[in-house]
């Protein structure tokens, strides 16, 4: 049988421990009753009575808060009431400006087909930034401000890209049709055709500054294409 079974419970150092900490007064008698050292059972039964102490005064404590309890706790709330955030003030007509030009123009994109639609829209969108950009610094509405330039500045952009991209069509559409024109076959009038170049015409007396319509106008003698073949 081992060393701590031999012992009897009350002689047992776990036994003594358990109890001073649960129920003093037996721990302490336990703990004088065991064969430790007088400064060990000198000091188990002060921290023990200490324990037992400290729980009395706990037991018997008022467990109402009293006055200077609540009090920080009343100074905290009046401290976070007084730092509620102000309600913002209402907007300066600069911005609802803004608004109303951003309004329109975002209305009148599913609309817009030529160059002058989109020229409108941008002019809308420049008003809208201009208007944002006169709202100081120290306005409740200045950070707002500064995102919606940003914003808006994205869509002047795009109306500016469309508006060039039509005239750009329109331009290229033009000189195709341009490339595409024949000139009308004229019957020629007056005397008949000379052959020759303009020089030997000119010689010869037949002339020059021809137009269409004259027999002696063609195209190879009107060589910068203004009307006029053999010009003097």
């Amino acid at each position: 049988m081992s060393k701590l079974s031999s012992k009897k419970w009350h002689q047992q150092k776990r036994w003594i421990l358990g109890s001073l900490l649960l129920c003093p007064p037996l721990g302490i008698s336990l703990l004088w009753l065991s064969p430790w050292s007088k400064a060990g059972k000198i000091s188990g039964s002060v921290l023990s009575g200490f324990l037992l102490l400290v729980a009395l005064v706990g037991a018997t404590a008022d467990p109402e808060p009293t006055s200077a309890q609540i009090s920080p706790v009343e100074t905290a709330q009046t401290v976070a009431t007084e730092q509620k955030p102000k309600a913002l003030a209402a907007p300066p007509s600069a911005y609802e400006d803004a608004l109303s030009d951003a309004t329109a123009a975002s209305e009148a994109l599913p609309t817009a087909e030529t160059s002058a639609d989109w020229v409108r829209i941008a002019a809308q969108w420049q008003r809208a930034i201009a208007s944002l950009n006169d709202i100081p610094t120290n306005s409740d509405y200045s950070t707002q401000a500064q995102t919606k330039i940003a914003e808006y500045e994205r869509s002047y952009e795009y109306a500016i890209a469309q508006k060039t991209a039509i005239e750009t069509a329109e331009e290229q559409q033009a000189v195709s049709q341009e490339a595409e024109t024949v000139m009308p076959i004229v019957e020629p009038q007056g005397g008949g055709y000379v052959g020759g170049t303009c020089k030997d015409l000119k010689a010869s007396g037949v002339g020059s500054n021809f137009t269409p319509g004259d027999a002696n106008y063609t195209s190879a003698r009107d060589r910068d294409g203004d009307g006029v073949a053999c010009e003097s």
